[in-house]
């Protein structure tokens, strides 16, 4: 009785998980949402056929990974006469459904997680609830989270395991305990981030400023860095060199993908995308806003010696606001509107406001009724303030998925016609699974043989 009564304590954990369980539930999830999905699923079918991988761009592969593992979980569960290639192909939607849910659940898996532990170390239940809710906080997040099997997902569990880790080492070093070890998972963590995706590259900065940048220990995280980038990259091996290739092209390129004129930035549009970020995403600039006047006004006590919180607090702020203002000038090199590029700038956003909030809430020494308070209208203010967004991310994806279904019934109808598709507007299982040919590009010849009328 004694334990369940223990555990009940750990209830509030369940708030925000369950909020996102709910949001879950009932946004409409597209059918054959091509852009990148596909990509990942059929390089998740190479593996299961024995043929490596070739998508190789973001680079993903852990996502890859995670495709090859669920699709053969899903074929072993669905006993299907037919084999796990000719299977896949003939039903992509029965698999690309069920891997959405299978990277859900890893997520909410990660975010209780998240919650549990932060709250084991810190005695805090308000800081495991706000940790647990800082990726959530903006539309976009929980949108792509919630209906997509895309990289973009999969970094919200990085982001946790960040937030887990940044607790871990501040409270290690408040209590002066030894760090080796938090030394070692930061560089680990970076090497399975950019293996994910390289938009989180701006994030690397985040520990180094915080554990102290000097030549050795540079060369230590960069390194350690590099060594696990390779392990999580294993499968693509071969691809390394048309990999590296595309890094360096985004780098060297103006336009988005690596394309463009032979500059670094396009000035007009660079400063152009930067002021587009800025004004479209309100809660965002708040925070951001917010966390800068914070910044300001820590300093400021700090020069009068009237500062009495832990300097490492202090450092992961200015780490987290750097770290933050260097994704937006990084996402506005190669932004084309998609929201969910900022991704990680979102967190980053809510993860500075969050570590100005504690610090001030330290500084007034604020009850813990006045704690759940503040808790209480920031969140609030952040869910009022997206309202829009999440019905419009509600609306379109309603009006997408009857365009879908309009659109593949229009061509299971008419069996005698033959189906060109050449762009990513088509909606239809047809041009899905010819995206995700051109990015695995061995499964044409079963392909020809599933569907005789499409051209692939």
């Amino acid at each position: 009785m004694k334990k369940i009564i223990s555990w009940l304590k750990y209830l509030p954990l369940l708030i925000i998980p369950l909020l996102v369980i709910i949001y879950q539930q009932n946004i409409t999830k597209n059918i054959y949402c091509s852009d990148p999905d596909y990509a990942y699923i059929l390089n998740g079918l190479n593996l299961n056929i024995h043929k490596l991988p070739l998508y190789s761009d973001h680079p993903g592969v852990p996502l890859t990974m995670l495709s090859a593992i669920g699709m053969h979980i899903i074929y072993w569960f669905s006993g299907s006469s037919m084999d796990i290639q000719s299977d896949v192909l003939t039903n992509p939607a029965y698999y690309e459904i069920r891997l959405q849910l299978i990277l859900f659940l890893l997520i909410i898996a990660i975010t209780i997680f998240t919650g549990y532990y932060i709250y084991k170390t810190t005695k805090n239940i308000y800081l495991g609830i706000v940790s647990q809710a800082i990726p959530y906080l903006f539309s976009t997040s929980l949108a792509v989270m919630a209906t997509t099997f895309m990289p973009d997902a999969m970094l919200i569990i990085i982001l946790h395991l960040f937030f887990v880790l940044i607790v871990q080492y501040i409270f290690k070093v408040i209590n002066k305990e030894d760090t080796t070890k938090e030394k070692w998972l930061f560089p680990i963590l970076c090497g399975l981030a950019l293996s994910v995706k390289i938009i989180i590259l701006p994030i690397l900065v985040l520990p180094l400023i915080l554990m102290g940048m000097n030549i050795k220990k540079i060369l230590h995280f960069s390194s350690i860095t590099i060594l696990s980038f390779i392990v999580f990259t294993l499968p693509i091996i071969k691809q390394y060199p048309h990999m590296l290739q595309w890094f360096l092209s985004l780098f060297t390129h103006s336009g988005i993908y690596g394309k463009g004129s032979a500059t670094i930035i396009n000035p007009e549009i660079y400063f152009k995308n930067i002021l587009f970020i800025i004004t479209n995403n309100h809660l965002m600039t708040i925070l951001m806003m917010l966390s800068l006047i914070f910044l300001f006004f820590f300093y400021y006590l700090k020069r009068k010696e009237k500062f009495p919180i832990n300097g490492i607090l202090y450092k992961l702020l200015v780490a987290s606001i750097i770290t933050q203002l260097l994704s937006i000038l990084i996402v506005s090199k190669t932004f084309d509107g998609k929201s969910y590029y900022l991704i990680v700038t979102y967190s980053l956003t809510a993860l500075s406001f969050v570590i100005s909030t504690i610090i001030l809430i330290q500084y007034l020494k604020l009850s813990k009724l006045n704690i759940a308070i503040i808790l209480t209208c920031f969140l609030a203010f952040s869910i009022l303030t997206n309202l829009k967004n999440y019905k419009d991310d509600f609306l379109s994806r309603s009006m997408t998925k009857n365009e879908c279904i309009e659109v593949q019934q229009y061509i299971d109808s008419r069996p005698n016609y033959n189906v060109i598709t050449n762009n990513t507007f088509s909606l239809n299982k047809n041009y899905a699974l010819l995206f995700g040919l051109a990015f695995s590009r061995v499964h044409e010849e079963k392909l020809m043989q599933l569907y005789p009328n499409a051209y692939f």
